[in-house]
């Protein structure tokens, strides 16, 4: 058992400790690599193939370990507890903590957790195997990168108080994505007036995303690329379906995401740009961990 290794099994109601006595693993498979699928065509007479393109197959999990208890009933409540915790049709967050490091993939049980009698009475052996369909594992903390927001300034005591807040001059950020390939993130434009029709620009690629609107002072649009595409609006409290309001005119308009390497974004406005701050987030993604 490698004690510098912790690894955790949540779900939306309860928490795990599968590293920390009473629970303890002694073995995983699946966490370190996940297989390629690549799709070719052949013709007659020719040499290898033709690579037609390739894809990531769902990653399969599997975890070893042991239940350590002193009576019967403690025993039992452990077992029901894991049986709990690796239910059928629920998604589990598995993360894994090395060297100072976290990490986290979600799954679900593709078999329920085996329980057997060890020939010690106060251990039982475990196994547990689960399937996770986007095979990657990602960074357990969010990755932010701010544009052009308004940091705090000068607070005076007026007859109402007044805050002063401070615009940043640079209108450019540069995204660094650490994935081996390209990844969605996660654009808010935040208005601190009045705001028409906000965007984000790649420098390089002139891809760009557009929202057609007038957003109002304190109004959030939150768009997310990648796997899920959604834009949502957010205002006085309620959250509105924005995705009519993406311009598609203009034919650099896309989805962005963010290729591997530094991807450099320009954030704007067609009035009101001063006004307007721009966040991106992100996690990135790994082939194992």
């Amino acid at each position: 058992m490698r004690t510098d290794r912790d690894i955790i099994i949540r779900t939306d109601e309860k928490l795990l400790h599968l590293t920390s006595l009473p629970y303890t693993v002694q073995r995983t498979s699946g966490f370190d690599t996940v297989s390629v699928k690549h799709n070719t065509s052949q013709g007659y007479g020719q040499d290898g193939a033709t690579l037609l393109g390739s894809s990531v197959n769902t990653r399969s999990l599997r975890i070893e370990g042991q239940i350590y208890a002193t009576t019967n009933e403690s025993m039992e409540a452990l077992r029901l507890q894991l049986l709990n915790m690796f239910k059928p049709k629920i998604d589990i967050l598995i993360t894994q903590e090395f060297g100072g490091v976290k990490k986290t993939i979600i799954a679900r049980a593709s078999k329920t957790p085996k329980i057997d009698f060890s020939e010690v009475s106060v251990i039982q052996n475990y196994s547990v195997e689960l399937v996770a369909m986007t095979p990657y594992w990602e960074d357990y903390e969010t990755n932010i990168v701010e544009i052009a927001d308004v940091v705090g300034g000068l607070h005076f005591p007026l007859q109402t108080p007044t805050c002063f807040g401070i615009k940043r001059a640079s209108m450019i950020a540069v995204v660094t994505n650490e994935s081996t390939d390209e990844i969605g993130m996660v654009i808010r434009f935040i208005a601190h007036g009045i705001v028409s029709n906000p965007g984000l620009l790649n420098i390089y690629t002139q891809e760009y995303i557009k929202v057609n609107c007038i957003m109002a002072d304190g109004e959030v649009i939150t768009v997310t690329t990648g796997d899920k595409k959604t834009v949502v609006q957010r205002i006085n409290g309620a959250d509105n379906n924005y995705i009519g309001h993406i311009d598609l005119i203009g034919g650099g308009y896309t989805f962005l995401t963010l290729a591997p390497g530094d991807n450099t974004f320009r954030m704007m406005a067609d009035a009101g740009e001063s006004m307007l701050e721009t966040q991106i987030s992100y996690k990135n993604r790994y082939a194992g961990v």
